[in-house]
Formats: C-alpha cells, sequence, structure tokens
C-alpha cells in the first residue's frame, strides 16, 4: 500500500520522516491520508486546516 500520494511520490518523498511519523493507520486504503501533503489516498480529498511535512501555506504558484 502507498501511504503517499501520487504528487509526492514523483518528488522522491519517502512516507517516513526521520522522526518516525506516518499516515494514520487503517486498513483501508480509501482512508490514508498523505504524510506530506494530507492528500487521502483514494478519494481524491486534503485534510483541512493541518499542514504535512512537505507542505507550505502558500500553495498554488509554480514548482
Amino acid at each position: 500500500k502507498d501511504f503517499w500520494c501520487p504528487k509526492c511520490r514523483c518528488k522522491g518523498l519517502h512516507p517516513y520522516d526521520k522522526e518516525g511519523g506516518r499516515p494514520d493507520k487503517t486498513d483501508d486504503i480509501y482512508h490514508l491520508w498523505c504524510l506530506y501533503c494530507n492528500y487521502q489516498i483514494g478519494s481524491g480529498t486534503k485534510r483541512e486546516g493541518f499542514l504535512g511535512v512537505g507542505e507550505t501555506k502558500n500553495e498554488g504558484g509554480g514548482e
């Protein structure tokens, strides 16, 4: 199972950070959250009001 969304996976981010953080555990892939950007894997929605490890407040700009 992937613990990251396709976008973060393309960036080569690993789903476990140095501090040992990990996504919410569940057997249902549709309720897993990407550790980096809080994209809900499967449903394509994002958690509101929470910044992931690799996320900034100014989203929507160019890379």
